[in-house]
């Protein structure tokens, strides 16, 4: 191979995995490999024909017909996540057991679909302004509370992207609490502490558990997170479901948040 294709090679080769590392960490839910897959090789095919990228996008859809048959508009690059079916859906998963994301207003729902249709249906009966009218802590604060709800158990809700935290967590806590166990926290807790409370990533729900593996260093991360700030004063002014809920959890665990008047 001559210095100017193999240099070709090498370009055409990162742009591929960049590419399919760009497929794997940018969607949820995430991309199937297989779809990853026939992306990755029509880019390769036509990477050189510099096309409009609508173009290119076509002929990735028209290639994923003709894989499975049949799929939903990949039309323009900002909504590149129309065609997103997860692969239970393409092989015919049962009715509800497909995993969907439903829209209603700045709300969004993650779930398989016998789970997120009764939540949608939850949401519009709740009256709460989901169009973006109101203001987004009094959306969350509203949300919240009526997310205790079992309805609510197998999904996650999502308001202007971010997740919204019902109250059903202080049961997951009062379980880690009561039986002084780290290892039965929840992975909606998991969730809340790493990614929303000043914890830099662990990699996992066993690597924080390494990091803090008692009730007692939980109540030191609460006070003092990895950034220095307690958990309530690290809240945004908009999350008014999280800092409800950081309250109510500093009661549980007997810790006198200072600092910041919420």
């Amino acid at each position: 191979m001559g210095r100017m294709h193999m240099e070709e090679y090498k370009e055409q080769l990162g742009m591929e995995r960049g590419l399919d590392t760009h497929l794997q960490c940018n969607f949820f839910p995430p991309l199937p490999g297989y779809v990853r897959k026939v992306i990755v090789d029509e880019f390769t095919k036509h990477w050189h024909d510099a096309c409009h990228p609508n173009v290119l996008l076509e002929r990735i859809n028209d290639k994923l017909k003709a894989y499975q048959g049949e799929i939903g508009g990949l039309r323009t690059l900002d909504k590149f996540d129309e065609f997103l079916l997860p692969e239970d859906e393409w092989l015919g998963e049962p009715e509800g057991e497909q995993n969907v994301r439903l829209q209603h207003g700045e709300v969004s729902i993650y779930g398989k679909r016998k789970y997120a249709e009764p939540v949608l249906a939850r949401l519009k009966r709740s009256r709460v302004p989901l169009d973006g009218s109101l203001y987004e802590g009094k959306v969350r604060e509203k949300l919240h509370l009526i997310m205790d709800e079992k309805v609510f158990d197998n999904v996650s809700v999502l308001y202007d992207g971010n997740t919204v935290y019902g109250l059903k967590l202080l049961k997951d806590l009062k379980n880690v609490v009561d039986n002084n166990d780290m290892k039965l926290m929840s992975d909606d807790l998991y969730e809340l502490f790493s990614n929303c409370c000043g914890s830099i990533a662990h990699y996992s729900k066993s690597g924080w558990i390494c990091e803090y593996p008692t009730v007692n260093s939980l109540r030191q991360f609460f006070i003092k997170n990895e950034f220095g700030d307690n958990v309530l004063a690290y809240q945004p002014t908009w999350a008014e479901d999280r800092k409800d809920l950081l309250k109510k959890m500093a009661k549980m665990l007997k810790v006198k948040l200072e600092g910041k008047r919420w």
